[in-house]
């Protein structure tokens, strides 16, 4: 695998019709969406809210935004409830967990044929055949986009969003 260590573990996970992966060194836990968020006044588009996750503020990331895709209605946010929380206080809101796998299972392809926010990918995959014998993937010719975790947390940092405090001043503490 390109740009990755042998037998390095992944995250697979669909936004939409599309399979991305991240590392699993970059999680600190996947869980519901928590009942309880706050919308950030003046936030981009992409952000849908912060809620609070073990006693720290957490920014929410819509990927369908914030990758192009088609956003979310109202009637389609019930298909996201899961979050993927990655280690500096940010969640991606995902439709599908698909299972971990190991970068053995991945055939490297060139990122430069793809166009959009190809920033926030670092690379482009062809699973190999062994994940289709265990049918975790819905297409044939699905190819599997490497999230550029750094990339995505300087575009997403709390910071240039809203402030920290937010949570505990909208709920007086």
């Amino acid at each position: 695998m390109e740009n990755g260590a042998s037998g390095q573990s992944f995250l697979l996970f669909y936004i939409g019709d599309s399979l991305y992966m991240v590392s699993v060194e970059n999680i600190a836990a996947i869980s519901e969406l928590p009942g309880l968020t706050i919308q950030v006044p003046r936030s981009p588009p992409y952000v849908q809210g912060i809620c609070s996750f073990k006693g720290e503020n957490c920014t929410i990331i819509d990927l369908n935004r914030l990758l192009g895709k088609h956003c979310l209605g109202e009637e389609s946010k019930t298909a996201y409830r899961t979050m993927i929380v990655l280690e500096h206080r940010l969640a991606l809101l995902v439709e599908q967990i698909v299972g971990v796998e190991t970068s053995d299972d991945f055939l490297p392809l060139q990122k430069s044929v793809f166009s959009g926010s190809d920033s926030l990918i670092r690379n482009v995959y062809r699973p190999s055949s062994k994940m289709w014998d265990f049918k975790l993937l819905k297409n044939t010719d699905e190819l599997v986009f490497e999230l550029d975790i750094f990339q995505l947390e300087s575009k997403c940092r709390l910071s240039q969003i809203g402030s920290t405090d937010t949570l505990e001043a909208s709920h007086g503490g």
